[in-house]
């Protein structure tokens, strides 16, 4: 009879405790690879209906993104381009020639909210970042860093 309590009481407990945590992971979204971004990049297509942000410096960013219109990057750490009038090109081959390894070679990705619906793309060698929605339309996305504090400095990454 009393082994039945502790059954009862750790289930409740657990259900009690997964709802919160749902909720909480219910906002991160992720990367995942596509041939189709890292082409689009490489071929400078500029997408209507995106916006396009860039981290690092303007000559050689770390990461570029694109993000659908509907979405509004919550975020001091990228710094919108308007790839149409400036080109999209010589960011790409910032973020090319900001590789220091064969084996960091940029790369497209699709960035996918909590529910699997495309976001945006991102485009660089570092293959994963934090994706949080903000809100029904805003997403913070945490830029690629090459340093442990996310800047860029230091080792680590």
């Amino acid at each position: 009879m009393n082994s039945k309590r502790i059954i009862i009481f750790l289930t409740l407990s657990l259900l009690l405790a997964a709802s919160p945590l749902g909720a909480f992971l219910n906002r991160y979204g992720s990367l995942s690879p596509s041939r189709e971004a890292t082409n689009m990049f490489e071929a400078c297509q500029v997408l209507e209906g995106y916006r396009y942000y860039i981290s690092g410096p303007a000559n050689m960013p770390r990461g570029i993104i694109g993000i659908n219109k509907e979405y509004e990057i919550k975020s001091d750490l990228w710094q919108e381009i308007n790839p149409e009038q400036e080109g999209l090109e010589r960011y790409v081959r910032g973020v090319r020639n900001n590789v220091t390894e064969m084996s960091n070679i940029p790369s497209g990705m699709e960035i996918l909210g909590p529910d699997g619906r495309l976001i945006g793309y991102w485009y660089s060698p570092k293959g994963s970042t934090i994706v949080k929605m903000t809100g029904d339309q805003g997403v913070e996305i945490y830029p690629p860093s090459t340093g442990r504090d996310g800047t860029g400095g230091g080792g680590g990454g």
